[in-house]
């Protein structure tokens, strides 16, 4: 994606950070994820990958 069109670069940057600031704050204290916390994201994951299948 960023060799298609080198603009994006930045703004791939910005999402990496806000994920890994995400992650960083929400799933650093293993012990107290909750199990519908993990749900969710088993949930999301699962979307994404059936997303991604259809492009």
């Amino acid at each position: 994606m960023i060799d298609e069109n080198p603009d994006l670069k930045p703004i791939r940057k910005k999402l990496r950070d806000l994920i890994k600031d995400y992650e960083d704050r929400e799933w650093s204290d293993f012990e107290n994820i909750s199990d519908s916390k993990v749900e969710e994201s088993d949930k999301a994951e699962k979307m994404i990958n059936a997303e991604q299948k259809l492009n």
